[in-house]
């Protein structure tokens, strides 16, 4: 993916997670409501459920 280095957010994932970006669609860096990573959405997929995947419930 030669556009890799422009996706906002990449900066925080290690050279494996970003070699293992795949897909065309314009993938996005998903962040928990705190404000932590919670990982990449591809292919139109939105954020929500990686969000609601990854970031732990607020009490």
């Amino acid at each position: 993916m030669k556009n890799l280095k422009d996706l906002k957010g990449v900066e925080v994932l290690s050279k494996n997670e970003q070699k293992s970006i795949t897909g065309g669609g314009g993938p996005i860096a998903c962040y928990c409501p705190d404000g932590t990573f919670a990982g990449i959405a591809t292919e139109g997929e939105g954020c929500g459920g990686v969000i609601d995947h990854n970031c732990p419930l607020e009490s």
